[in-house]
């Protein structure tokens, strides 16, 4: 029997990023497609529907300029406000600039998974969490970052 090249390539997985939630589910987010899923399991695999070559595109994003307004850093500045700052090995800044790579829209679409990474840091920090407000934090920071990509143009 004769088989392909193409037909022994294996279908890349999505890269997830996974984040406790505090009833015991998982919030699973692909760093290249964007997928996301909250599930009860700590483990979740499935084929990646992003672009071939997107995990090396995303790490040489980082690098270049986004052509949108940053949500991530405009949710640093308003938590900053209320003295709330990223601790050593919070991991806050590396979101943030997910956040700013990925672009408002992406945010808006994600905002449970946002909103679950403040709930985990919180809880992390002993922090009291009210999802209300976490959730209005993250809207404000999403609107800001598009009136401050309307003042570029």
């Amino acid at each position: 029997m004769t088989t392909s090249k193409s037909s022994l390539q294996a279908t890349p997985l999505c890269d997830f990023e996974t984040v406790p939630c505090d009833d015991g589910r998982f919030v699973h987010t692909c760093r290249v497609c964007t997928y996301s899923r909250t599930l009860p399991s700590e483990r979740y695999f499935r084929p990646c529907k992003g672009k071939i070559g997107a995990q090396t595109d995303a790490s040489n994003a980082k690098n270049s300029p986004p052509d949108h307004g940053l949500p991530g850093t405009e949710l640093k500045k308003l938590l900053k406000k209320f003295f709330v700052g990223e601790e050593q090995g919070c991991g806050c800044n590396k979101r943030a600039a997910e956040m700013d790579r990925r672009g408002p829209d992406w945010c808006e679409q994600n905002i449970e998974t946002i909103v679950g990474w403040l709930r985990s840091a919180a809880k992390l920090r002993k922090l009291p969490f009210v999802e209300f407000a976490a959730r209005a934090i993250v809207r404000r920071a999403i609107k800001n970052a598009r009136k401050a990509e309307a003042a570029k143009r």
